[in-house]
């Protein structure tokens, strides 16, 4: 076998798909260098006799481990078959009878024999024989650990379908009245939220006002942008969705004040109530911009003196022993994820040039080393600091998530978890074995991006995530799910397959790598159940048939945007709100699309213009004149439903009265929940996210122009409340 086939040979065994088909229907054959480059980014060695040996081990690690080191199993397809791999000289390379030992995720521990004289054989890999055994027991879900001699396989019994929150289990009763089991919920940027009272960005405190007003109008959810931590040292990279973690939270969102060590450090306060520190909080309110900088510079001068303070306190009293409770429940992560930061923070003193682990001493690059181990026990009260942060943000993002239950919001917080994590954040330097941290998370070319994109995050190693048992994947749905009543999960696509970008090149030479499908979905539904949350899965753009199907019977909700909702092979006319699946979240739009106002002013085309991001004056022409084409097509599909007359004026005279009618549009649908956003209601006309810009527009920094103060006897929030009370009375 020449080189060249055995790249193509290790490439599939690591999942990378050989070609695609493009939006435009063309088929793209991924390259061998391609293929050598993600395979390198694999960690799999690139010299042709080292490769081949890795191929043959490969072929062998399942096929010589005598069990996988993981199996998934729905807890209606039991009982469990297990399949073992006996070497073919079996009976005298193994015992005739092998032990066995269960022991189940609640404590109960089984055990037995297995006779292999007595189990069916079937050709494995190379000098191995597959049997397969029957578990004699069924198992509740949950994960399980099976051991058989010395080898031990982590048992994940999984639930059919995800959580279905009530009032959305309408599929689990049929008999259920369609219009009793519909409602809705207002979502918003956390950050953009405005107060009297916050530093110049939305808190968390600002997320319990915006709580207690979304309750009064009636809504049983609040969906906020994704909360997951950020870059301390660096307020400048602020997009939530390309963290350093998903498994701890942004210390940006802490309301300072409402810290009970603020209350009882005098220092802090008399830093607070300074004449010169007031002044900078005034400047920041009045922004219309967020100041990522400043904002941070003032939190962190604050916190580090409460965190002085609460260091003062005596190790019986109540908040210390509360604060080691949380580090001895958060455990190694949360040792490594305070350890990673508090390292940033020393090297980018030294150079402040300095971002991510990547360029950190190599010496300090692996969390194990002798190096991060001194590094630790020398700083540790810094380390403890960072730990602080993320049990502050613990507390107060969980007292939010308990007012949404005690105002009795049907769903409550409804969170978004990232498709990816950035390379050089505290997470893969974390965990290195299961993330391929020189390859790219992106898309390939469309219209929009001709030369594709590369979101600049690290995918998981699908072998790599596979052998560990999954835990950084569970890892990070529990983080997000224990403050959530709904979760949207970012390109659900993901969990099937990714594009990969190779490291050093563009998305045109990428590949998509497959995942075990059916094993993370079944992982989904079971912490969705664990943790009564309801799953959303974003799936839109390419999403194969039966990844959708799957989805589906899994119980997850599509996610259904007005403006892609069309009858793409015929007329382009909008779906009718009947046409709308029953298992579905809708809204008008999201983050990275126009608002309403400003997809009918057509101000999202006229940025592109003006920043130059039109490959070409024909696309830019094109999709103008498809955008004045589908204004026309939504008022025909408002008139349709007697929500608009043909003959009323432009809509942009009377902004507010078409948002009223879209959002009646969509709430007439059968989907189980719609999302209002906003920017909508408020009538803003910039969207929050512009794709393919980074710092040409003010992406993730724009705020909302009313205060939160005001939103309750704000007209337009009232009429939304009164219109969707009628059309989803639940």
């Amino acid at each position: 076998m020449d080189y060249e086939q055995i790249i193509h040979e290790c490439a599939g065994l690591y999942g990378i798909q050989p070609d695609y088909y493009d939006i435009w229907g063309q088929h793209h054959q991924v390259s061998v260098a391609s293929k050598l480059a993600l395979l390198k980014a694999m960690h799999v060695p690139t010299d042709p006799a080292a490769m081949a040996q890795t191929v043959h081990e490969h072929k062998q690690q399942d096929g010589s481990r005598l069990l996988p080191p993981v199996l998934v199993v729905r807890v209606d397809r039991q009982p469990v078959q297990v399949s073992l791999s006996l070497p073919e000289a079996a009976a005298t390379a193994l015992p005739a009878t092998l032990q066995w030992q269960l022991d189940e995720e609640q404590g109960q521990s089984q055990h037995g024999q297995i006779d292999i004289r007595q189990l069916p054989l079937s050709v494995g890999s190379e000098g191995y024989q597959q049997a397969q055994w029957v578990l004699p027991y069924n198992l509740p879900c949950g994960y399980h650990r099976l051991f058989i001699e010395d080898q031990c396989c982590l048992l994940i019994i999984t639930p059919a379908r995800c959580y279905q929150a009530m009032p959305l289990a309408a599929k689990d009763n049929p008999s259920a009245e369609p219009e009793k089991n519909r409602c809705w919920g207002l979502s918003v940027q956390l950050y953009a939220l405005r107060s009297r009272r916050s530093w110049g960005m939305g808190d968390f405190s600002d997320l319990q006002a915006a709580l207690r007003t979304a309750a009064t109008l009636g809504a049983a959810a609040l969906g906020v942008n994704p909360l997951h931590a950020l870059f301390p040292h660096d307020a400048g990279r602020y997009s939530p969705y390309s963290p350093s973690s998903r498994r701890f939270l942004n210390p940006l969102y802490l309301d300072i004040e409402a810290v009970p060590d603020y209350a009882a450090c005098a220092e802090a306060r008399a830093m607070v109530q300074a004449e010169d520190f007031q002044t900078r909080l005034h400047t920041l309110r009045e922004a219309e911009l967020i100041d990522y900088h400043a904002v941070s510079v003032l939190k962190f001068q604050v916190l580090r003196c409460l965190f002085a303070h609460f260091c003062l306190q005596p190790p019986s009293s109540p908040r210390r022993q509360a604060f080691e409770t949380f580090r001895q429940t958060a455990g190694t992560p949360l040792t490594r994820h305070a350890l990673a930061e508090a390292l940033q923070a020393w090297f980018y003193q030294l150079d402040p040039a300095c971002h991510g682990w990547r360029s950190w001493l190599p010496s300090y690059r692996d969390p194990d080393s002798d190096c991060c181990t001194r590094f630790a026990a020398e700083h540790a009260e810094e380390v403890l600091f960072f730990a602080y942060l993320q049990w502050l943000a613990h507390e107060q993002l969980q007292a939010a998530r308990q007012l949404a239950q005690e105002l009795g919001l049907a769903i409550g917080l409804y969170c978004d978890l990232a498709v990816g994590v950035d390379s050089a954040g505290a997470e893969v330097w974390a965990e290195p074995q299961v993330y391929a941290a020189d390859a790219h998370i992106g898309a390939p070319p469309d219209d929009f991006s001709p030369t594709g994109q590369d979101w600049g995050l690290a995918p998981y190693q699908p072998v790599a995530l596979r052998a560990s048992g999954y835990q950084a994947f569970i890892a990070a749905l529990r983080a997000s799910m224990r403050y959530a009543g709904a979760l949207r999960i970012d390109h659900v696509m993901g969990l099937s397959r990714l594009f990969w970008v190779p490291p050093d090149s563009t998305p045109a030479a990428g590949a998509y790598v497959s995942y075990p499908f059916a094993d993370l979905l079944g992982i989904l539904a079971l912490e969705s159940q664990r943790n009564q949350c309801l799953v959303v899965g974003e799936d839109l753009g390419t999403v194969e048939d039966h990844v959708r199907q799957a989805l589906d019977e899994a119980g997850v909700l599509s996610y259904r945007v007005l403006y892609f909702e069309k009858h793409w092979q015929g007329d382009h006319s909008f779906k009718l709100p009947e046409h709308y699946p029953e298992q579905a979240l809708v809204t008008a739009s999201t983050h990275d699309l126009p608002t309403l106002i400003g997809f009918w002013q057509g101000r999202d085309l006229q940025l592109r213009a003006e920043l130059g991001l039109y490959p070409s004056e024909q696309l830019e022409q094109s999709l103008r004149e498809t955008r004045t084409q589908d204004k026309a097509r939504l008022t025909a599909a408002l008139a349709h439903t007697g929500l608009w007359a043909e003959s009323e004026t432009d809509p942009t005279a009377t902004p507010a009265r078409l948002v009223l009618a879209v959002q009646r549009f969509l709430a007439r649908s059968p989907a189980r929940l719609l999302m209002v956003q906003i920017d909508d209601v408020l009538e803003c006309v910039d969207q929050v996210n512009l794709p393919g810009t980074v710092d040409a527009y003010p992406n993730w920094r724009r705020k909302l122009p009313l205060l939160l103060e005001d939103w309750p006897s704000d007209v337009r929030l009232q009429q939304l409340a009164e219109m969707l009370r009628a059309e989803r009375p639940a």
